[in-house]
């Protein structure tokens, strides 16, 4: 449904508040984005996201910071 309802062809994805990640993993598996990248504020789900990225064969760049405090353009190096 993602696949098809946007053009990913060379663009560049950040999932702000990636969760588990299956966004960004499904994205960069199945659609020709250039890049993804996945923040999220929760240790737990950084995790989570490296292990589904292992899981799908994906590499799929994870960054913990608080989107209230922490410089996200300087952390993700958007």
């Amino acid at each position: 449904m993602i696949k098809k309802a946007t053009n990913f062809t060379n663009k560049r994805v950040l999932d702000l508040g990636a969760n588990m990640g299956l966004c960004s993993i499904f994205i960069k598996k199945y659609t020709p984005a250039r890049s993804v990248h996945s923040l999220e504020c929760s240790l737990t789900s950084v995790e989570q996201i490296k292990k589904l990225s292992e899981i799908f064969h994906v590499q799929v760049p994870v960054f913990h910071l608080n989107l209230d405090s922490d410089p996200y353009e300087k952390v993700a190096g958007t």
